[in-house]
């Protein structure tokens, strides 16, 4: 049982990385259109194409490779050391502000926002495992269901505007009350997504792939 748990783990990132290789690389080089940038994106005429293959794409490769350095012991051990010091990481923290606020390097490509986004990431991940930072429970549930919130922020907020629209009430579509009408459904949306799509559905789907191993 280990080893197929292992060894389903091992697939999922072979898989990952082989769809990444494939989106992200082999198919803009194949149409001569390859780039970081996601503003200059190759337009493949189809609205979910674009999006599979969008630049912006990369942020989430930086993320899935410092949660493997993470989960690797010389790396994790190393990277904790580099950011133990709170002086270092404030540091890193306020040039991750700068940028954002500044525009320097603006942009959500992989060479722009996302180097500063990635850097902060790691400074402030390697410096809380080091010390067993505590966080609030409101806090790390929202990380929980981040990737949901990622996901569905924007179907959302265009659901309540058509919603509206067809309700014959435009104007409450807009301004500071929708704002934070679209942050509460997209947060109570999030949760129940991350419970019955992230976690329940992935795991009927693993535990599938394990027993039909068997």
């Amino acid at each position: 049982m280990v080893g197929i748990s292992l060894l389903f783990a091992r697939y999922k990132w072979i898989v990952f990385f082989a769809l990444i290789s494939i989106t992200l690389i082999a198919l803009p080089v194949g149409v001569g259109h390859f780039t970081i940038d996601p503003t200059k994106a190759y337009n493949w005429g189809n609205g979910y194409l674009n999006m599979i293959t969008n630049p912006i794409i990369w942020n989430f490769v930086y993320g899935v490779l410092i949660g493997l350095l993470f989960i690797q012991p010389t790396c994790h051990r190393l990277l904790s050391q580099v950011f133990s010091s709170s002086t270092l990481v404030y540091g890193v923290v306020v040039l991750a502000v700068w940028q954002y606020l500044s525009g320097f390097f603006g942009g959500q490509g992989l060479h722009q926002w996302g180097v500063g986004s990635a850097l902060l990431f790691i400074a402030v991940l390697f410096y809380t495992s080091n010390n067993g930072t505590q966080f609030p429970q409101w806090l790390v549930r929202l990380g929980d269901i981040s990737f949901s919130i990622y996901l569905l922020h924007l179907p959302v907020m265009l659901l309540i505007e058509t919603i509206f629209q067809r309700l014959g009430y435009p104007i409450y579509g807009k301004g500071s009350a929708m704002f934070f009408l679209t942050i509460a459904m997209t947060i109570i949306i999030s949760g129940i997504s991350h419970q019955w799509l992230e976690l329940k559905l992935s795991n009927t789907i693993k535990n599938w792939m394990i027993s039909s191993k068997k």
